[in-house]
Order: structure tokens, then C-alpha cells, then sequence
């Protein structure tokens, strides 16, 4: 367990990551939004291609779990009810994601995002650039392996910097439950 507010929950195996991208590639694809409703799209914040897996997806449920043991093992506590579907991104040449959260505590749904949970679907040696890094006391950048999930929580500020050749993909849900008040 770590001193730090994340979370590293292990390695997935490689053939499990082919198969879940196998899937995921023939999904619609979409240009990225930002926003509570995914109304806003600003490709200096964010450029992405995503796809979004239908709900009830094993690669979801995978991560779900994760997500659920890095909440208790960490000691977050955060009363969790669910999950959002799983969010498959491709970052190419100069894709990338700015500071953001991935909280909108002004939205006035009744659940929001508690826990993150990202897994790394490509290998490092296939893409440049496109570290994550996530805001503590200093920025951190989470060394991460193909397989490789994190888990932190939601209002934590973090990034994918840009990508300088090749492309970066990987899986995203959010662990939601009832709105703090």
C-alpha cells in the first residue's frame, strides 16, 4: 500500500489487453468532449479519439474491481454504487489531455465520480510522450507498463502529455456513488 493517494492495482495480462482493444476498435469512434453532458470540445485542452464500450463490458467489470480494492486498501471510503462504462482512448501524434479533474461538483447530478481507474492498453515502446501525471504536492508521473492500471481519486488534477509519434491507448471508468454534501 502506498503513502500517496494512489494507487497502483497491478498488471492485466497482455493477451487480456489485446482482446479488450480487439473489441474496442469496432466501436464507432468520436472526437473527445469535456463537461458534465460531453458538450464542450476545445483540442487545445484535449485531442482524442474515443470509443465507448456498451454497458455490462468484461473489461468494465475487470477494472470495476480493481477499483473497488484500491478504495478499501487505500482507506478512501467513498460510498460507491456503480460504474460509468468503460471510455477506450487513442492518443496520436500530438494527442493529449490537459490538467483537468474528472469531477463536475456544480453539475447537480445526484452521483458523481469517486474513484478513477485508467489501464494502460498499449506498450510504452509503441507511442513517445503521452505520460500521465498527476498533481499531489508535485506532479507525479506514474510509470506504467501495457496492463497497467491506476487508481486515484477523481478530484485529483492529472494529464496525458502529448504524444510525439506512435499511439496511446487506454481504458478509463469512474467509480461513481452519491453526491457529497
Amino acid at each position: 500500500m502506498s503513502h500517496l493517494p494512489i494507487w497502483y492495482i497491478g498488471n492485466i495480462p497482455t493477451d487480456v489487453c489485446d482482446a479488450a482493444v480487439r473489441e474496442f476498435m469496432t466501436i464507432e469512434p468520436q472526437e473527445a468532449a469535456m463537461g458534465a453532458s460531453g458538450e464542450h470540445q476545445d483540442k487545445s485542452q484535449r485531442d482524442t479519439v474515443l470509443r465507448f464500450a456498451p454497458t455490462g463490458h468484461w473489461f468494465g467489470g475487470i477494472m470495476y474491481e480493481h477499483g473497488m480494492t484500491a478504495n478499501q486498501a487505500n482507506g478512501w471510503g467513498y460510498d460507491i454504487t456503480g460504474h460509468e462504462n468503460v471510455q477506450f482512448g487513442s492518443y496520436g501524434p500530438a494527442g493529449h489531455y490537459g490538467w483537468h479533474t474528472d469531477t463536475f461538483p456544480l453539475c447537480g447530478l445526484p452521483q458523481e465520480r469517486k474513484v478513477s481507474v485508467i489501464c494502460l492498453l498499449s506498450d510504452p515502446s509503441e507511442f513517445e510522450g503521452g505520460e500521465l501525471q498527476i498533481k499531489l504536492y508535485q506532479e507525479y508521473t506514474a510509470d506504467l507498463k501495457k496492463g497497467d492500471m491506476i487508481a486515484f481519486p477523481s478530484m485529483l488534477e492529472h494529464r496525458v502529455v502529448p504524444i510525439q509519434s506512435g499511439t496511446r491507448n487506454s481504458a478509463v471508468i469512474w467509480l461513481n456513488g452519491p453526491r457529497m454534501k
